[in-house]
C-alpha cells in the first residue's frame, strides 16, 4: 500500500492544482482495510488513510456515489491546518501569560506555516519517507520550531524576567530598610537587608552600600548612647554609695551589669549595707 499511495501522490503532483481524476470504487477497493477488523467502513477507511498522507478527494470517499468519479489532490494543506492548528494551541495561551512569550511562538509558527506554503515541495522531498504527509507533516515541522527553538527561547526570557522582579523587590526591600533606620528601628532594618540579600541572590541594587553605611552608623551611634547611658548611671551608683545608700547603689550597678567594674563594686556596696 506504501508503494501505491506515492504512486498516487506522484500522479497528483505531477498533475498539479487542478488534480486527477479517479474511479471512485478503485480508490476504494486499492486503498481500503483490507479485511482488518479495525479499518471499519472501506470508504472511510481508504479516505482517512489518503488524508494521513497528504491526499484529498473531492469529494470525500464516503460521500461519492458508487461508479463516480473523483478529484484527487496532493499538496500541503491538511500539513497547514495541523501547523496553524498548533501554533494557536501553544502561541495564544503563552500571549496570554506574557505578550514576549506570544510572539516568540506565534513568531516562529508563523515561519513554519511559511515554510510549508512557500518551500512545500523542497520539504516534501527532503523528509524521511515514513513520515506520513499530511497532518503529521504540519505537526513535525511546527512543533520542530515551537518546542526546539521556542521553548528555549521562552525560558531565557522568563529566567530574566524572573531575575527583574527579584532585582525589583530587592530594591524596595533595601529602601524599606533604610526608611526603618531613619525611624531608628536599626533591627527591623537588618532583618529587611537580609531579606534583600535572599531575594537578590547577590545581584543588589547599587544604593545597597549606602544603606550599610547607614545602619553601621545607625548600629555605633545606638553602641554609643548605650556607653552614655551605662555611664550615667555607674556615676549615680557612686555617689549613692557614697552617701551610704548602699541598697540603691547596688540596684542601680545591677542593672548595669558587665559594665566597667558594675559587679564587683555591687558586691563591694552589698557587704558594707550589712
Amino acid at each position: 500500500m506504501t508503494s501505491d499511495i506515492r504512486a498516487l501522490q506522484q500522479d497528483a503532483r505531477r498533475a498539479g492544482n487542478s488534480g486527477t481524476t479517479r474511479d471512485r470504487d478503485a480508490l476504494v477497493e486499492q486503498f481500503r482495510g483490507q479485511g482488518s477488523p479495525e479499518a471499519g467502513d472501506d470508504a472511510e477507511f481508504a479516505h482517512s488513510y489518503l488524508r494521513l498522507h497528504g491526499v484529498s478527494t473531492e469529494p470525500p470517499l464516503a460521500k461519492a456515489q458508487h461508479g463516480s468519479q473523483v478529484r484527487v489532490r496532493y499538496g500541503n494543506r491538511l500539513a497547514l491546518e495541523a501547523a496553524i492548528g498548533v501554533t494557536l494551541v501553544l502561541g495564544l495561551p503563552a500571549l496570554a501569560a506574557y505578550w514576549a512569550y506570544g510572539v516568540v511562538l506565534l513568531g516562529l509558527g508563523s515561519v513554519a506555516i511559511g515554510a510549508l506554503v512557500w518551500s512545500w515541495h523542497q520539504l516534501d522531498r527532503r523528509l524521511p519517507g515514513w513520515l506520513p504527509r499530511g497532518r503529521a507533516t504540519g505537526l513535525t515541522v511546527a512543533l520542530a520550531l515551537l518546542v526546539v527553538i521556542g521553548g528555549p527561547i521562552c525560558l531565557v526570557i522568563r529566567q530574566h524576567r524572573t531575575v527583574q522582579a527579584n532585582s525589583g523587590e530587592a530594591a524596595t526591600l533595601v529602601r524599606q530598610a533604610d526608611a526603618a533606620l531613619d525611624r531608628g528601628d536599626t533591627t527591623g532594618a537588618q532583618a529587611l537587608l537580609f531579606r534583600a540579600e535572599g531575594v537578590a541572590k547577590g545581584k543588589l541594587p547599587e544604593f545597597t552600600e549606602d544603606v550599610r553605611v547607614h545602619l553601621l552608623v545607625k548600629e555605633v551611634q545606638a553602641l554609643l548612647a548605650d556607653q552614655d547611658r551605662k555611664a550615667g548611671i555607674y556615676n549615680q551608683a557612686v555617689r549613692a554609695g557614697d552617701a551610704g545608700h548602699s541598697g540603691r547603689a547596688v540596684r542601680l550597678l545591677r542593672s548595669i551589669a558587665g559594665f566597667r567594674d558594675a559587679d564587683s563594686l555591687a558586691r563591694e556596696y552589698q557587704r558594707a549595707g550589712r
